[in-house]
């Protein structure tokens, strides 16, 4: 048996869908949420924002194989071949048939606290401006 003595992580992920009917605001992502201005949870909403804004990547297309799939989400093919599932995908198509913009991307256990706090659930929360998909969580 070994034993490892140094360094160890346990690094988890949450992959995410955005589809988007209107520009990303910090307003919207808070009315997303349900989270009101001057709530002590503000800062967790605009953390979301953020992390929205840095870690999603646009997609063009829905891709139908795992070159495609490097394309659309910058390298990471895991995000659409692992995470999403048929339904979810079939939901980004109509979305960019609709002209609606779609982003793609992951949050990350070992990132700042509000990441980290997000990370550890799987949710999904829509409005009329708004859907976000976090449902698929890699703990």
């Amino acid at each position: 048996m070994k034993i490892k003595s140094d360094f160890v992580t346990n690094s988890s992920s949450t992959a995410f869908v955005l589809i988007s009917r209107a520009q990303l605001t910090r307003n919207g992502v808070r009315q997303l949420v349900g989270i009101r201005s001057g709530s002590p949870l503000e800062a967790v909403a605009d953390g979301l924002y953020d992390l929205l804004k840095s870690n999603g990547s646009d997609v063009q297309t829905v891709p139908m194989n795992e070159a495609e799939a490097k394309i659309a989400a910058d390298g990471d093919a895991e995000l659409f071949y692992a995470k999403f599932s048929e339904v979810m995908l079939s939901r980004i198509r109509r979305a960019l048939a609709a002209g609606q913009k779609v982003q793609v991307g992951r949050f990350r256990g070992d990132g700042d606290a509000v990441e980290s706090l997000i990370c550890c659930d799987s949710f999904e929360a829509e409005n009329d401006q708004y859907y976000l998909n976090a449902l698929r969580c890699s703990w």
